[in-house]
């Protein structure tokens, strides 16, 4: 998947799609691409003092990375991946 558009266009849809699976199904459908942008972030990483750095698999770039690997990937495999049940 090379197309920077396509690519953002998808992980975006799958940040979404993975939001909608989190909250129950009366709010879906008031879940919306800057609310799932702002509640997920974009960091990757951060620092914990005492076991150094703790990946987090939730985070726009990391979706992204998944995408840009394999472009058909859906939410279960996400899930799955992430230990989210």
């Amino acid at each position: 998947m090379r197309n920077k558009r396509t690519l953002k266009a998808k992980t975006i849809e799958l940040l979404m799609d993975l939001m909608r699976s989190f909250v129950p199904e009366d709010q879906a459908d008031t879940v919306t691409k800057e609310g799932t942008l702002a509640q997920l972030g974009r960091r990757t990483y951060y620092r914990n003092q005492t076991t150094g750095s703790i990946h987090l698999g939730l985070c726009y770039k990391q979706v992204r990375k998944e995408v840009k690997r394999n472009p058909n990937v859906t939410v279960a495999d996400i899930r799955a991946k992430n230990k989210l049940g």
